[in-house]
């Protein structure tokens, strides 16, 4: 019974692999164009990050920390989650541009990658500082150890006094910038790192399935960004379908891990094992990871 199932997947993945190769070679894949930033004095972007030294495949949190001289004229997105699985309101320019990468260029520039919104609010400026958090991890990938100087671009803002608000949004805000120092990671940690994990994502989790109120989601996303060998083994044994957003993780983490050979080599196992469930995020990740191996990756930076 499972060959014949095995036999239609099979020939629904080629289908699928053979759309990826022509969408690939059709559609071009022009990057956005970016418009000049004007000097800003108000409002403000402060960037800051807890401590200067991060190990490659380290989560690097970032606080970007708003505010504004003149009270109740400028108004932040506070969006923290997009349904594609990136967020667009910021980018992260980096000097130098060697030596990193995105990790999801290879998913945004297919015809799977899109832009999906998601849940948001709406606060006001003012001289207390409001805070975005996110993980820099998203948008690159520090592939060679080195020291980096980060500035972060927003689009959160929008002046509530302009004269096209609300449908104008999007002025740009610039940060200062901040030094990074990235060194290699050793076994040794990503081992360490990996045992955590796991120990962590085997607890029992809160029903109802909503990840912002689960305590394995930190876990995950350090697993995503983790960048080792097993790691990536590990993201592909977890793409069974019992959660979507969750295997919407694992799925992001494979593709934009540095190993994204292994994961494959790991998904083709798992897709011939009895006992494996196959979902249809599971089949689209396996259509995927195989695009450009082996080939170098095209630089989008900026960011």
């Amino acid at each position: 019974m499972k060959s014949s199932v095995l036999r239609t997947l099979r020939a629904a993945f080629s289908a699928v692999c053979l759309y990826a190769l022509i969408a690939e070679l059709t559609f071009p894949q022009t990057q956005p164009e970016v418009n000049k930033t004007i000097p800003q004095t108000d409002p403000q972007l402060h960037l800051s990050v807890n401590k200067a030294e991060f190990r490659c495949g380290e989560v690097i949190p970032l606080d970007l920390a708003f505010t504004s001289s003149t009270h109740d004229r400028y108004e932040i997105n506070m969006a923290s989650y997009d349904r594609s699985g990136r967020m667009s309101h910021e980018q992260f320019l980096l000097d130098p541009k060697e030596g990193s990468s995105d990790p999801l260029q290879l998913y945004f520039n297919s015809s799977w990658g899109f832009l999906g919104g998601g849940l948001t609010a709406f606060k006001l400026l003012s001289t207390s500082p409001i805070s975005i958090h996110l993980d820099l991890n998203e948008w690159v990938r520090f592939d060679r150890p080195g020291v980096y100087r980060l500035t972060v671009i927003s689009h959160r803002i929008s002046d509530t006094r302009d004269a096209d608000y609300p449908q104008h949004a999007g002025m740009e805000v610039k940060s200062n910038s901040i030094e990074l120092q990235i060194i290699a990671a050793d076994p040794t940690w990503q081992q360490s790192e990996l045992k955590q994990i796991l120990q962590a994502l085997n607890r029992p989790g809160p029903s109802g399935g909503d990840l912002r109120n689960d305590p394995r989601q930190a876990a995950r996303m350090t697993l995503r960004y983790l960048g080792s060998e097993e790691a990536a083994r590990e993201l592909a044994r977890r793409l069974r379908g019992e959660d979507t957003r969750a295997d919407g993780g694992y799925m992001l983490g494979l593709i934009g891990s540095p190993h994204r050979d292994i994961g494959l080599q790991e998904i083709n196992k798992l897709f011939d094992a009895p006992d494996f469930p196959i979902s249809d995020l599971f089949l689209t990740t396996m259509s995927i990871l195989p695009l450009n191996l082996g080939r170098k990756p095209t630089p989008t930076i900026p960011r």
